[in-house]
């Protein structure tokens, strides 16, 4: 025969997990949006990959304005190198309120090349891709430059 506290504890648990359940539900329900875009280069004549990461404040009839981060890779990288490093950046973006553009740079080191006009990765960076983020914000994102940022991870080292 079962005890009546065996059953309240069995019961306590359940209640425990269900509520444990509904977090988790409602947490993942909030999530950053994550796009993969293939953004046209003007100078390059080429589509580029970039990711957003674009977090819930950003998004929907109550949008907030939102900093923009534009999130360089190292050489030999790619448009996803920094979510694949940084798995939690939609979480990150939803808790900072912040906007992360992640765009492929090649081989570049973000340069532009005197002599290839298929690398012109810092005007793509610093101009194209800026202007093209500047026009398609969420209504209440920021526009002014002063909310951008730009960071870049490398193990490499550019030689002097």
């Amino acid at each position: 025969m079962i005890g009546s506290k065996h059953i309240i504890n069995t019961m306590k648990k359940k209640k425990l997990l269900l509520i444990a359940l509904l977090l988790v539900g409602a947490a993942s329900s909030f999530a950053a949006k994550v796009d993969t875009l293939l953004v046209k280069s003007p100078s390059m004549n080429k589509d580029i990959k970039v990711v957003v990461v674009t977090p819930d404040a950003a998004l929907g009839k109550k949008a907030t304005a939102c900093p923009t981060v534009y999130l360089l890779h190292g050489f030999g990288g790619h448009a996803k190198t920094w979510i694949e490093i940084k798995p939690n950046l939609p979480q990150i973006a939803d808790e900072k309120g912040i906007i992360f553009v992640c765009p492929d740079g090649s081989t570049s080191w973000y340069w532009d090349s005197p002599k290839d006009p298929s690398f012109r990765y810092e005007t793509f960076v610093s101009s194209e891709l800026v202007t093209l983020q500047d026009n398609h914000r969420p209504q209440g994102a920021c526009h002014y430059r002063s909310e951008y940022g730009r960071t870049w991870w490398s193990v490499d080292c550019y030689p002097s």
